[in-house]
């Protein structure tokens, strides 16, 4: 203690949360999205799923390199349209990034770089019978991160459920299974 002060100097605790995937309902696909740049490397993946966790479809794209929230909203367009060309009714799209979440859902807040794209996804959008759009952490977005990593080696590929490495079906066997991933914070 200094002139009456009484400092303590604390180091913050370590907050440990677990992160789920969760399944749609009976009926949906369910749509997790991811964009990614480093370096000169840019694209985006995405997977749908259904009810069983079971893989419908996967794209991995590389894509000329721009912001990384633009990449996320690409990634969402995109996943919008494969659904569509699927003929899904009812789709729910997750997203680790808040931003692009909120360009799609708030019309009025759209900087004008993305307006272009947030309008061709709205018009998509309106093909569903029913959709939703939420986010995930990071943690719990895994596979899709995964895919968006992987496309600067492999360009464009889209997969069926046939057609995956262990490593990707190992982290859908943990989706599967409710196997929780760590998301680590400081409080």
């Amino acid at each position: 203690m200094q002139d009456g002060l009484d400092i303590t100097i604390s180091e913050p605790a370590l907050q440990i949360q677990e992160v789920f995937w969760v399944p749609p309902p009976v009926g949906w696909l369910k749509a997790n999205t991811y964009g990614s740049k480093s370096d000169d490397k840019a694209g985006y993946g995405f997977l749908l799923r259904d009810q069983f966790g079971h893989l419908v479809q996967a794209v991995a794209a590389r894509v000329e390199a721009k912001t990384i929230n633009f990449l996320e909203l690409q990634a969402i367009g995109q996943c919008v349209k494969a659904a569509m060309e699927l003929g899904v009714n009812h789709l729910w799209v997750e997203s680790d990034s808040k931003v692009a979440i909120h360009w799609v859902t708030c019309s009025d807040k759209v900087p004008w770089r993305v307006r272009r794209l947030c309008k061709s996804i709205w018009a998509d959008c309106r093909t569903f019978i029913a959709m939703q759009l939420t986010h995930i952490h990071q943690e719990g977005n895994a596979l899709a991160d995964m895919l968006a990593s992987w496309q600067s080696q492999m360009g464009c590929t889209k997969f069926l459920r046939t057609h995956v490495w262990p490593e990707f079906q190992a982290l859908m066997d943990r989706d599967i299974n409710g196997s929780p991933f760590n998301r680590e914070k400081l409080r």
